[in-house]
């Protein structure tokens, strides 16, 4: 692995899994940790800080937008054409309260190459189209009034649910400067 202007900050073995774990940290902050393990399955995520100042969806919303064409993969949805022709075992992104996560893992080393290339340009050098913004995001309609958009409609079943509902005004609540 090339590690250019990479610093060492620790080195640990991990005897349950018989594996070792490296971190390293580039002075712009970006971080890598590397774990060494006899696994068949080769695994990779991004994972981003990504602290709202409000509960409106936009990190989720720009989870969406990312993954929808880079520079490199000017396509409208490069995972989708990634999925059918991959033996990925798992590709997705996530977004939490928090953090926003691009996980992929394939059990064949050249299969995770492509695929960490077209995460890595999405991550990085995404297109961020005003028009996919506007499909994924939450938009009101006026003539009959009506919300739409992808996002929104993954989230509604969340503010539908009583759990989930009064998890969301706990957090805001235990951590009123962060949501």
């Amino acid at each position: 692995m090339i590690m250019d202007d990479f610093k060492l900050i620790s080195k640990q073995v991990i005897p349950n899994m018989d594996a070792s774990a490296t971190l390293y940290r580039h002075p712009s902050g970006f971080e890598v940790y590397y774990i060494d393990a006899k696994d068949e399955e080769a695994f990779f995520c991004y994972q981003f800080k990504t602290y709202p100042s409000s509960s409106n969806g936009v990190f989720h919303i720009l989870e969406h937008t990312i993954l929808s064409g880079s520079e490199k993969y000017p396509l409208r949805d490069p995972f989708s054409v990634v999925s059918r022709s991959s033996c990925n075992t798992y590709l997705n992104a996530l977004t939490f309260p928090d953090k926003t996560l691009y996980p992929a893992a394939s059990p064949l080393k050249k299969d995770l190459d492509n695929i960490f290339l077209i995460y890595s340009d999405a991550v990085f050098r995404p297109l961020l189209r005003k028009e996919t913004f506007l499909a994924e995001g939450i938009r009101v309609k006026s003539n009959p009034p009506s919300f739409d958009g992808v996002v929104f409609n993954e989230m509604l079943p969340d503010s539908l649910s009583h759990e989930s509902v009064v998890s969301s005004h706990s957090l805001r609540d235990l951590f009123p400067n962060t949501m």
